[in-house]
């Protein structure tokens, strides 16, 4: 129990305090709530202690933002920078970001 415990106070330490929740049923079966109420997920009777908490720290993953390609930002830059005057440099230096080998790489 005490790994669910754990977990929780991740779950909600990572989304700003609020209070997430887990019920058990009397069958051993339950599922766990965000703090809206809504089920994030559900789990069987026979699972451990140590797989509810990898379900609650799945989720808090999944909270985190997810970092953008390269070339995705440098489409946003020109986007943002059409209607104003764009200077040669800085159009170089976008085409040479978006071109880069490391822009095809996660970071």
């Amino acid at each position: 129990m005490e790994k669910i415990r754990a977990a929780l106070r991740r779950a909600n330490e990572a989304a700003a305090e609020r209070r997430h929740s887990v019920t058990v049923f009397s069958d051993g079966s339950g599922h766990i709530e965000d703090p809206r109420g809504k089920e994030i997920a559900s789990f069987g009777p026979d699972s451990s202690d140590a797989h509810i908490a990898a379900i609650i720290d799945n989720y808090v993953e999944s909270l985190k933002p997810k970092p953008r390609p390269i070339p995705e930002i440098v489409k946003d830059l020109r986007v943002y920078f059409k209607d104003r005057i764009i200077s040669v440099e800085l159009d170089k230096l976008l085409d040479e970001l978006s071109n880069s080998p490391a822009a095809t790489f996660p970071f």
